[in-house]
């Protein structure tokens, strides 16, 4: 199921693009906008403003259009947002108006695109890399020995601190996938963006939202040396052979909304310059929820599953692993996927049963031989 939503005067548009399906984008726009709350990613509490609109005006409403098109069997939902629902987790909409925590996540699998013309492309295109490369700066421990809670910065002042649940995420990671490049520095950033098959971030990013290309992920706490930090400007002039992104930073899928264009965020970037696919955060999100979320995506991927499914799986991993307390959306819903959602790992399982059919094959084949020499 795709729910493309376009601006306001866009042609009402209901037609099959091969499984997918692209339904009424205005009539879906008009029930967000019904209600007098107001989308925001500052929202105090996220998943309270998700609850009093998305559950009651998207979902739980029997005649509303997510609930008739989610009444069927679809287990697959992408999304393509428009400026105004670009900020909206929707896989923390709860289906079930009697409980805050029967999220969508829970039964449908949920990407993000761009486009559908660049998700067709996306599918179609060839990355030409190899490796892995984490990327995990360091910054400085705060001076009042409270350790950042968030992997972003709050308040006016930007002050980016010692993470020290990054660090968990990184060796997690690095067991799970074996031998990896683990860096902190600008350079091999920008190296593991030209050359690494899969790139992960995991460390401080930083949003301007009236000012993008200003946004960066940071490589270290001094913010005005350019040597650490990565600018969404600078990200545009590189060119990335990345099958997989992850930003497992602040608010990377936000950014400012440009007309016709969409959300200017650092992920946006990353597609720009090259990448197949990108993990990116909506808002931001909590450092040891991350860490968590991140290291049990890599083992979903490692077994083969997409990367869609893998998210979703970290996620419900996630949610059942922890206090009521911490099953908060704000906790974990900000993390989505968007661009080419295919395996890219095969498991060990398949390369045994190809050994297997192809054992079969020529055995099959010498059998024959024999027999055909024998007549």
């Amino acid at each position: 199921l795709l729910y493309e939503l376009k601006q306001e005067g866009a042609t009402k548009s209901a037609f099959s693009l091969n499984d997918v399906l692209i339904m009424d984008p205005i009539t879906l726009r008009e029930e967000l906008t019904s209600s007098d709350q107001i989308f925001s990613t500052k929202s105090i509490d996220q998943n309270i403003f998700i609850q009093s609109i998305c559950s009651d005006k998207l979902v739980t409403q029997k005649n509303s259009v997510l609930a008739k098109m989610l009444s069927g069997k679809r287990t697959s939902i992408t999304i393509i947002p428009d400026a105004f629902t670009a900020n909206i987790s929707f896989g923390a909409m709860p289906q079930d108006s009697t409980d805050a925590r029967s999220f969508l996540e829970r039964n449908y699998t949920i990407s993000y695109q761009l486009s559908t013309t660049l998700m067709q492309e996306l599918e179609d295109k060839q990355v030409n890399s190899s490796g892995i490369s984490i990327i995990a700066p360091q910054f400085d421990q705060d001076p009042n020995d409270i350790y950042a809670s968030v992997r972003g910065y709050r308040g006016d002042s930007i002050n980016l601190y010692h993470l020290p649940y990054a660090s968990e995420e990184v060796n997690s990671i690095s067991s799970s996938l074996g031998e990896v490049d683990i860096s902190y520095d600008k350079a091999s950033l920008v190296n593991a963006i030209q050359s690494k098959r899969i790139l992960h971030f995991a460390g401080h990013g930083v949003t301007f939202p009236d000012d993008s290309d200003n946004s960066f992920l940071a490589l270290g706490s001094d913010i005005d040396d350019p040597s650490q930090k990565l600018t969404l400007r600078e990200l545009y002039d590189l060119e990335s052979n990345n099958e997989l992104v992850v930003l497992s930073a602040c608010s990377t899928a936000e950014g400012e909304i440009a007309e016709g264009e969409g959300v200017l965020s650092l992920a946006r970037g990353f597609f720009y310059a090259g990448a197949k696919s990108v993990v990116s955060t909506l808002w931001a999100v909590n450092d040891q929820s991350s860490a968590i979320i991140m290291a049990e995506f890599y083992k979903q991927l490692k077994k083969g599953k997409r990367k869609d499914v893998a998210l979703q799986q970290a996620k419900l991993h996630y949610l059942d692993s922890v206090d009521p307390e911490y099953q908060n959306p704000k906790y974990w819903a900000a993390f989505i996927v968007m661009g080419d959602m295919s395996p890219i790992f095969t498991p060990w399982w398949h390369y045994l049963s190809y050994g297997i059919i192809g054992f079969v094959v020529v055995m099959m084949i010498y059998l024959i031989g024999r027999r055909f020499l024998r007549t």
